[in-house]
């Protein structure tokens, strides 16, 4: 399933329906048994997501990845744009869920005056740079 597909989506229920109304599954039951194989890996978004980011102008942004020596609950995407630090939690649509570790890190990246977001599509990432008022260029 491509991820232009995936945004359709709003909601499990809608994706299970649709897939048991296109003839896809056999029923619901059967319908929620796929969609863990239908939904690509979450690495596949952070990639769409890092790619984009440092594409844009005046931005400095990197994966963040779990080792022995760094706490718990970084977000998957770190970065600078416009001297603004930005943390972006990037999650499976539909099954991914944040982790007390990682809501307990973000809350304190929010306390120092830092943002940090739970996304899944470069869209969700495009619309919070412009309501943060970062030019992005279409």
């Amino acid at each position: 399933m491509t991820i232009k597909t995936l945004q359709k989506f709003g909601s499990m229920a809608e994706l299970v329906h649709w897939l048991v109304n296109t003839g896809r599954a056999s029923d619901h039951a059967a319908a929620k048994r796929m969609v863990p194989s239908l939904i690509p890996k979450e690495a596949k978004f952070q990639t769409a997501i890092l790619q984009y980011l440092n594409s844009l102008p005046h931005a400095l942004f990197w994966k963040d990845s779990a080792g022995a020596y760094q706490s718990g609950g970084h977000p998957d995407i770190s970065g600078v744009m416009n001297g603004r630090y930005f943390g972006f939690e990037v999650k499976r649509p539909l099954l991914g869920r944040v982790s007390p570790l990682q809501e307990a890190f973000h809350e304190q990246i929010r306390q120092a005056g830092g943002q940090v977001y739970v996304v899944s599509y470069v869209d969700e990432v495009r619309e919070i740079l412009l309501q943060n008022g970062v030019e992005v260029n279409e």
